[in-house]
């Protein structure tokens, strides 16, 4: 996997390494520079395992990026949130 796939995030003191989903493909591009917000579901799921980020795409609720961690189970008060997996932590959890 080349480098442009890894991110690096920085929270505080922390530090996690994350590689880009190559099953979401138009989610990883909304990262880089140059692009259109507006996307489509793509590998989704509402139920995320540790370490994954999730980019819930609106619709029901708002757009939002969600890190997940431990038993995860996306929903909202009309029902789940399916997300797509765009990132995957790899270093730092």
């Amino acid at each position: 996997m080349s480098n442009s796939n890894r991110i690096l995030i920085t929270a505080g003191p922390s530090q996690l390494k994350a590689m880009l989903e190559s099953t979401a493909p138009r989610n990883v591009r909304l990262f880089f520079p140059n692009t259109n917000f507006i996307i489509q579901f793509e590998n989704h799921t509402a139920y995320p395992n540790p370490g994954h980020f999730m980019l819930y795409p609106g619709g029901i609720s708002k757009t939002e990026i969600l890190l997940c961690y431990g038993g995860v189970a996306s929903t909202s008060k009309d029902g789940p949130l399916a997300g797509n997996h765009s990132w995957t932590i790899t270093e730092g959890a």
